[in-house]
């Protein structure tokens, strides 16, 4: 009898450890969850962690809204003027870059200090920024931030990127 039950709570036990799909329910729960997320186009919330507020998929859209998200509040010139131990202003980042091999040398200067960060700055892992995402945020610095000196590329707090879940004019 102590047999039988024994049998019995082993076998209930890996039914609903496996599930019916032979995948532990944890695995299970987890694709569902990010399967429901994704479907659900009115979750701001999901959409802020997700850093997809803005709606583009990838390009430079995609980097400013990283870069928003993820880099302003230490890296602004208002903080770079207050506390310029904090993070420096990344405005002017290309300014002396004049060719396309010095472009490319800021850019991976850019990758390293953000996979590696510093004293002062944490390091973002794939696991935190994936390298696509890495690559948007390099874009936008690159095309739209890293060479104007006042505000025409890069946005500040009084001209965030763009919400399109604000339907106000």
């Amino acid at each position: 009898m102590r047999f039988i039950s024994l049998g019995l709570f082993v076998v209930l036990s890996l039914s609903v450890v496996i599930g019916s799909q032979g995948r532990p329910l944890r695995a299970q729960g987890v694709e569902a969850g990010a399967k429901a997320m994704a479907a659900d186009k009115y979750d701001r919330n999901a959409q802020v962690w997700a850093l997809q507020r803005s709606g583009f998929a990838s390009g430079w859209q995609r980097g400013q809204e990283i870069y928003f998200m993820r880099c302003w509040m230490c890296h602004n010139d208002y903080t770079a003027i207050a506390e310029p131990t904090r993070g420096v202003s990344l405005r002017n980042l290309y300014r002396q870059a004049e060719s396309p091999d010095d472009r490319r040398a800021v850019d991976d200067r850019i990758r390293r200090q953000v996979r590696s960060g510093s004293a002062r700055m944490p390091a973002y892992s794939t696991s935190a920024m994936a390298d696509n995402d890495l690559e948007d945020l390099v874009e936008y610095l690159r095309e739209k931030c890293g060479t104007f000196t006042t505000g025409s590329g890069c946005f500040d707090e009084h001209n965030p990127p763009p919400n399109p879940n604000y339907k106000g004019n």
